[in-house]
């Protein structure tokens, strides 16, 4: 008996768990799609197949518990890519370069696929991007992460641009980063032609860099 009860809740928690990837791998996908505003938490339910929605409540309560619970995943995830490709570059001696400063930025969130190879991720970080509320629930789980902050420095070194200045371009150009991705995408599940993964990491990455860089011309007076 003792045993069956045991193994009863091994399950129900398991089960539990199982439902809760569900619920964040499906809103990640609606928001990505839809923006945040365009998506409730009955819908996300709906397309996770969940009908004992009282099991996982505790987990999330609300659409902004969902919102949390990915970047909570996401973040870490990126870390983790960003620092190989830190520790790659120190190791070529290229960390004096920008444009491979911005790929260490960038490439992960290529690299970040859903289960059909499409950029999830990258179409709702996107819309976070655009929502203050959104963004700021970021910023409250973590500040740039180590391995981002040490290339946010050297970038600000390298580029000759304050660090606001810096900040507020790079949040704007990751908007246009990720918005190619996505309809890249698009692109190709439509048949459309597209460049090469390669050609078009290197050209959105040179469109970046160019942006950051920018410099402005001095008034210039009569």
């Amino acid at each position: 008996m003792a045993e069956d009860a045991g193994n009863a809740m091994s399950k129900a928690r398991w089960n539990i768990a199982s439902t809760s990837t569900a619920l964040v791998d499906t809103a990640e996908v609606l928001f990505a799609r839809h923006g945040f505003e365009g998506v409730s938490l009955r819908s996300i339910y709906n397309a996770a197949g969940v009908s004992n929605k009282s099991a996982v409540s505790y987990h999330f309560g609300s659409k902004d518990d969902l919102v949390m619970a990915i970047w909570k995943q996401r973040l870490p995830e990126l870390e983790r890519r960003r620092k190989i490709l830190f520790e790659e570059a120190r190791a070529a001696g290229r960390l004096d370069d920008p444009v491979t400063l911005m790929t260490l930025l960038f490439q992960p969130f290529c690299d970040l696929t859903d289960s059909e190879g499409r950029h999830t991720y990258a179409g709702f970080f996107r819309h976070a991007l655009r929502s203050p509320k959104v963004w700021s629930q970021r910023m409250a789980i973590m500040d740039p992460s180590e391995t981002g902050g040490e290339v946010l420095a050297r970038l600000e070194r390298q580029l000759h641009v304050p660090r606001y200045e810096l900040f507020l371009r790079l949040r704007l150009l990751s908007c246009a980063f990720c918005d190619l991705l996505v309809e890249r995408d698009d692109d190709i599940v439509e048949g459309r032609p597209v460049k090469t993964d390669d050609d078009f990491l290197r050209d959105a990455i040179d469109m970046v860099v160019g942006g950051c860089s920018f410099q402005r011309k001095a008034d210039v007076r009569p």
